[in-house]
């Protein structure tokens, strides 16, 4: 909100300096160190046999799950309603311990879904086309 306040309010000389700048930061983000290790670690993965690539898929999974409950506020608020830990959560069929995730939800508090922590300057705002009825509001960088 802030961030296109202050650029709908600048003279254009500083809109451009405004989105050079952010063409510049999005570029070494997605062509710079961490694009590299994701994509090494994918190139690396790609010819893994089925029980190898279970194996990495069920580790990504435990780390993926581990941040949401300790950096999401609705994950760790429903882990502690269910009782259970990340460490619950193994592999993909034990997903089935948790309950569906409904727009609903994500509508009545999207900025209970955003990890605490998180770089505000790189988070936009998206919306989907609401072809289901009603749009939704989603944060991502």
């Amino acid at each position: 909100m802030l961030k296109s306040k202050v650029y709908i309010n600048s003279p254009v000389f500083i809109q451009n300096i405004l989105l050079t700048a952010r063409g510049g930061l999005y570029r070494c983000l997605s062509q710079g160190r961490p694009f590299r290790r994701i994509f090494n670690e994918l190139n690396a993965t790609q010819y893994l046999d089925a029980g190898s690539l279970r194996d990495w898929q069920d580790k990504k999974l435990r780390s993926m799950v581990e941040h949401a409950y300790k950096n999401v506020p609705y994950y760790g608020r429903l882990f502690k309603k269910l009782g259970i830990t990340p460490g619950d959560i193994k592999s993909g069929n034990d997903l089935k311990i948790l309950p569906f995730l409904t727009k609903d939800q994500i509508r009545l508090n999207p900025e209970d879904f955003t990890p605490r922590g998180r770089n505000r300057f790189l988070v936009t705002k998206n919306f989907t086309s609401g072809s289901s009825g009603k749009p939704l509001t989603l944060y991502r960088d």
